[in-house]
Parts: structure tokens; C-alpha cells; sequence
């Protein structure tokens, strides 16, 4: 099972794909096989695209997917196993709860996928971007309801919000 990989996915009225990335190594060639196509760099394979996913499953976010379900893991999984690369269920996100200057803030961990199709190399401080919450740059910064105790809560875990505005 792979624990590192995240996934991208994209949709018009036409054509909807899964991009499934393993690492961020350079791409040297490709090869598809109905509805997958795989990429390969020097050290095996970089990256799987599933095309036509929606005809299973409604998605409907046009970005990364930051918490997949184990149902929607193992439609994925049904795509990828006759290639010997089975996803494994992820607990968390990868992006947690932090204090910085006293102020509470994001941090995706060391290995997570941002957007911008890169894994991250080491825990970084999330700006707005990094969230797909908008273009900005800045860092998020989250003013109100968290505790100290919420510190190293998934931030998309919806339970580690729950007193969130309360």
C-alpha cells in the first residue's frame, strides 16, 4: 500500500481526470492503458491519471482533494491495483493546527500535496493559496475559537472545529 501520494481533480463539460501524484520527480515518459495513464521518471512511476472517473462518483470540488473517503479510496483503487499501486486510507490530511507568535495557523506536514502539484519537503506555514481558499500568498491566519488544545488537530477534520465560533 502507498501512504504518499495526493490527488488533484479536475472537470469541464467534457473531459474530468484524477491526477494521482506520487512525487514531484521530472517526468521522462508516459503510457495509457484505457482509461489510466501513467507517467514514469527515473525511479518508477511519478504520477496516474484516471480519466472519466465521474461515470462512478460525483465530485465536486475542481482542486486537491485534502481527505478522501475510504469508499472513494477504493473506486480509486479499482483503477490502479491492475498496475500494483493500491492506495492506502489516510487518517489525516496533512495539513494541522499550529501556533506561531501566538497566533494559530496552518501547516501542511512534510510530504503533502499543495496545489500546485509539489509535495511539501518539509511542515511549512500554509498561506491562503496552499488552502485553494484564494491566490493570496499571505500566510492564514485563523482569529477565532481555537485553544490551545486544538493544536496538531487535522484542520479538515471536521471534529477538531467543533468549538470553532463557540
Amino acid at each position: 500500500m502507498i501512504s504518499k501520494y495526493g490527488l488533484i481533480y479536475s472537470f469541464s463539460k467534457t473531459l474530468d481526470t484524477l491526477e494521482v501524484y506520487f512525487s514531484d520527480e521530472e517526468i521522462i515518459r508516459n503510457e495509457r492503458k484505457e482509461d489510466v495513464e501513467l507517467f514514469y521518471g527515473n525511479s518508477g512511476v511519478v504520477k496516474a491519471n484516471i480519466y472519466g472517473i465521474k461515470k462512478y462518483v460525483k465530485i465536486r470540488i475542481n482542486g486537491v482533494i485534502y481527505y478522501p473517503s475510504e469508499e472513494f479510496l477504493a473506486l480509486v483503487n479499482g483503477y490502479l491495483g491492475a498496475y500494483d499501486l493500491m492506495l492506502s486510507t489516510k487518517y489525516k490530511s496533512g495539513f494541522e493546527i499550529a501556533k506561531k507568535d501566538d497566533k494559530y495557523v496552518v501547516i501542511a506536514k512534510k510530504d503533502t500535496l499543495l496545489p500546485d502539484k509539489k509535495f511539501t519537503k518539509k511542515d511549512k506555514i500554509c498561506t491562503f493559496k496552499d488552502l485553494s481558499i484564494s491566490e493570496s500568498d499571505s500566510e492564514l491566519i485563523i482569529e477565532d475559537g481555537l485553544k490551545d488544545e486544538d493544536i496538531g488537530k487535522d484542520f479538515f477534520d471536521m471534529e477538531a472545529h467543533e468549538n470553532v465560533g463557540n
